[in-house]
């Protein structure tokens, strides 16, 4: 009685002005809304699987390119290279063969050090309190494997020292 065509539009002079109507925009609703619902499982059950093909590509595609990237690792120390302190790159027309240099950076502990400076370096807090880290790392040195603040010798114990490996990569 009431049934309109998918994507059709209500005519404008239509009014629900009965309990038939109204039930019948009810039932439309409904089933508009279970279509949605199935049409967004069926898109984000494809998007999982995209995604998972995704992560397939990469994997292949690190594992047959393995050999190579590390067959131009060992050339880039045969070669003159440009280095300067944070890497090692020698320019081809196809792409760059770079290495980047291990370093030692800080891995702080927010609470513990939130706590140091509260005691012992206010001015290093910002007003929320957090700490400045900008500003504070610029105090800090490593010194084997301790942290110590340079312009009173101190150890700080809440910042630990860790390794970050070089890297290598084509770009």
């Amino acid at each position: 009685m009431f049934t309109k065509e998918d994507n059709e539009i209500e005519p404008k002079d239509f009014c629900i002005d009965n309990a038939d109507k109204a039930n019948w925009a009810i039932e439309k609703i409904k089933e508009e809304r279970e279509r949605l619902s199935l049409f967004e499982q069926v898109a984000k059950n494809k998007i999982g699987e995209l995604e998972q093909q995704i992560i397939d590509q990469k994997e292949k595609c690190n594992q047959r390119t393995a050999n190579l990237l590390e067959k131009l690792n060992i050339y880039l120390d045969t070669v003159p290279f440009k280095k300067s302190k944070t890497q090692y790159a020698f320019e081809l027309p196809a792409g760059k063969l770079v290495r980047k240099l291990s370093k030692r950076d800080f891995q702080k502990d927010d609470d513990s050090l939130l706590k140091y400076l509260s005691e012992n370096a206010p001015e290093y807090l910002k007003n929320e309190p957090k700490p400045m880290w900008g500003e504070f790392k610029k105090c800090l040195s490593i010194v084997g494997d301790q942290v110590i603040r340079i312009d009173t010798g101190e150890m700080i114990d809440c910042i630990t020292v860790v390794e970050k490996p070089g890297t290598f990569d084509v770009m």
